[in-house]
């Protein structure tokens, strides 16, 4: 399933449980952040998929693939592969960020993670 941030945010209960089992029987989700509403990583993607993942910040940066971005999408851990450009970033724990800024700065703030679950299921941020 692809939903927009904005979509997951406007969703009754009953439709968020309804997506909930869908990944909890081993589906996909994919969240775009189209206008990077912060409530969306904090109030709902924890409770509705069990990731820790939270708002942090919209700013620009060159985004480079790390070691889980680069077995999943292929090419070379540090590889610039998204030139200068915006994003609403979310800190995710280690291991779950697929890009990160291209900065000295050790960080886990990422505009693309993924998180596996238990039972198969995936959830994509980006």
């Amino acid at each position: 399933a692809i939903i927009s941030d904005t979509s997951l945010y406007g969703m009754e209960e009953r439709q968020q449980r309804e997506l909930q089992r869908f990944y909890q029987r081993g589906g996909n989700v994919v969240i775009v952040m189209f206008h990077g509403i912060f409530a969306v990583p904090n109030e709902l993607l924890g409770p509705l998929f069990g990731c820790q993942w939270r708002s942090a910040s919209y700013t620009r940066h060159e985004f480079e693939l790390t070691g889980a971005g680069a077995a999943l999408l292929g090419g070379k851990e540090g590889e610039v592969v998204v030139p200068y450009t915006k994003g609403s970033f979310i800190t995710v724990p280690p291991g779950e960020a697929l890009v990160l800024p291209n900065s000295t700065e050790a960080s886990e703030e990422t505009v693309v993670a993924l998180h596996q679950g238990a039972n198969g299921g995936n959830i994509v941020c980006l």
